[in-house]
């Protein structure tokens, strides 16, 4: 005989996984903790505009969430995560191996710390299971991608053609992978 999963169970089930307690899950809900339990416990279910936000929240299609399977469409953020990683080794590398001015030097510094600071950001967020943290994440990454281009483009800072082109490439790097991002985001929703 096969145990039936509940929506209860299922719910109770994503919210361990997300490693949230009931009170957690509650505020960012913004309903009681007793409702969640109540949820959980079978006694009650979500109406149908909730069932929704939770499902967008644990990343889940509808069906999934009343079924209990798995999600049909991956999340898109380690990917830019992954890229991010490599432009920031591509800034490295260069800002170790080329000569260039003090100021383009500062330029470079600023840019690694500036994505340093970005991916710490966006893995704080999901930690803490923000939601729309997928959509911010585009938006974070387009902003330092343009920035990235622009200011090679301008060769601001004067920082010299090796560091300019790094830039630049740098900026394009992340500017195609988030607009790629962009679309299977549009298209999951």
């Amino acid at each position: 005989m096969m145990a039936t999963i509940t929506l209860g169970t299922n719910l109770k089930q994503l919210r361990q996984q997300q490693h949230l307690t009931q009170t957690t899950l509650a505020e960012q809900l913004h309903v009681s903790r007793q409702t969640i339990s109540s949820w959980e416990n079978d006694r009650n279910q979500p109406d149908l505009a909730t069932l929704q936000t939770l499902a967008t929240f644990y990343h889940r299609s509808l069906d999934e969430l009343l079924t209990g399977g798995t999600p049909a469409t991956p999340t898109f953020e380690p990917t830019i995560n992954r890229w991010a990683v490599l432009v920031l080794a591509i800034l490295a590398v260069e800002r170790i191996t080329q000569l260039s001015p003090a100021s383009g030097r500062l330029w470079m510094d600023f840019m690694m710390a500036s994505l340093l600071l970005i991916m710490a950001g966006i893995t704080g967020a999901r930690r803490h299971h923000l939601i729309h943290t997928n959509m911010l994440t585009v938006l974070i990454y387009a902003a330092w991608g343009t920035l990235a281009f622009v200011s090679g483009t301008f060769n601001w800072a004067n920082m010299g053609f090796g560091f300019m082109t790094t830039c630049q490439i740098s900026g394009l790097i992340i500017l195609i992978k988030t607009s790629l991002s962009y679309r299977q985001y549009r298209r999951i929703r």
